[in-house]
């Protein structure tokens, strides 16, 4: 059974995925990073003659084991649990491991607001005398759960929070929306 699945229940729609492809693969490049420093420097060790080359052993390490942690602890932490999103008439609930669980009530709110902008670009391909632009970006999704006296933000990184499910889960906000008479703003930052 797949970890990614739409189910209605009790007048609402629960949105249940994993995102623990992607962090299986950036395990992958991380353990391939490693498994490389550590053969350079075992081969740096072997061919010990100088210290200098103990201390390029040392400055590697300084560098690899740092960046490892950064990135573990940037893109794979939490990213091993389900995410999901729950709607219905009553409230919007969103959790996304392991930041706290993000909840409004229809309530509370007069209107949602979503904003799509890229927060990374991946660069166009060069090759001889041309260029094949990918135009591919990784985009950050700021809802803005707006009402007289509510303002709450949640963003959401698409492929990192959310992956195949996040156009349904735009949708479901706004046929929610507009089903409650709530206002529901969609624009794009480029």
């Amino acid at each position: 059974m797949s970890k990614t699945v739409t189910v209605e229940e009790f007048g609402g729609v629960t949105i249940t995925e994993s995102v623990k492809s992607g962090k299986n693969l950036i395990a992958i490049l991380l353990l391939c990073n490693t498994g490389f420093w550590i053969y350079v420097s075992i081969a740096f060790i072997i061919n010990l003659k100088k210290i200098n080359e103990l201390l390029m052993v040392l400055i590697i390490w300084i560098i690899v084991g740092p960046f490892t942690f950064f990135v573990y602890r940037k893109f794979l932490k939490g990213t091993s649990e389900l995410r999901k999103f729950i709607i219905n008439e009553k409230f919007i609930q969103i959790i996304v491991p392991p930041r706290p669980i993000f909840h409004v009530n229809w309530i509370e709110i007069d209107k949602i607001e979503l904003t799509s902008q890229p927060y990374m670009k991946y660069p166009d391909i060069h090759m001889a005398n041309s260029t094949i632009p990918t135009r591919k970006y990784i985009y950050i999704n700021e809802l803005k759960f707006i009402g007289k006296n509510y303002n709450q933000t949640f963003q959401i990184l698409g492929g990192r929070d959310f992956n195949i499910k996040l156009t349904e889960i735009f949708y479901l906000l706004e046929k929610y929306a507009i089903k409650l008479n709530k206002e529901f703003i969609k624009s794009d930052k480029k």
